[in-house]
């Protein structure tokens, strides 16, 4: 992802997870210890990082080894967004501004983006934005889904779409999605990687399974 950005101007936005990296290396121990129950521990062994410990665990990522990494990940915008398009990894509040957004939202909210009220039962909840919204954080597994979940409150609503095919869930569809839109938002290609094997998600069967008031 370093090269990425620095050699070919791509955008790499910060996750959750990222941010439990930047502030545990700042000492954060709410941050340390949420990320310690979630995939901490083996994050730190695969870092090489052989302690529990919070003041072992920040010296180590402000090191010269991982200090480069630890930078990277603080610089990292929380959106990208171009006139039809909005990415960010886990949705917006609605009725707030982009620009008054709080990072709790960008980076963890769920229901309050998704459904209307926050209730699964009330159905997709209208994208206010007017923009193609891409997002990741939750496993699609969640709504029984594999690849991803094309969200529209009706025909007319400008389309969401989430992009987490759980490829940490493990279910035996997770996986990784890279979605391909064109530079107005539209649709054209959706590629789902399960076990290393690449699919192609046909278009008939988005149109067909996805474009639905009901989110089951």
């Amino acid at each position: 992802m370093m090269n990425r950005v620095n050699q070919h101007s791509d955008i790499v936005l910060l996750g959750n997870h990222d941010d439990f990296w930047v502030q545990t290396a700042t000492g954060d121990d709410l941050s340390y210890q949420t990320w310690r129950i979630n995939g901490g521990a083996h994050t730190w062994r695969k870092l090489g990082i052989h302690s529990g410990a919070l003041p072992v665990i920040q010296r180590a990522l402000n090191a010269p080894k991982l200090a480069p990494y630890t930078k990277f990940l603080s610089n990292r915008p929380f959106t990208w967004e171009t006139g039809k398009i909005l990415a960010v990894h886990a949705g917006v509040r609605w009725g707030v501004s982009l620009n008054k957004q709080e990072k709790d939202d960008l980076l963890w909210i769920r229901n309050d983006y998704y459904f209307n009220a926050g209730l699964e039962s009330a159905g997709w909840h209208k994208n206010e934005l007017g923009k193609v919204i891409v997002t990741g954080h939750t496993p699609v597994q969640i709504f029984n889904r594999s690849g991803f979940i094309k969200m529209q409150a009706d025909s007319q609503d400008v389309p969401r779409y989430l992009i987490d095919a759980g490829s940490r869930s493990g279910a035996f569809s997770g996986g990784i999605v890279a979605l391909t839109l064109d530079p107005n938002g539209g649709f054209v290609s959706a590629k789902f990687v399960v076990n290393q094997q690449v699919q192609e998600i046909p278009n008939k069967l988005i149109e067909e399974d996805f474009l639905s008031k009901d989110p089951k």
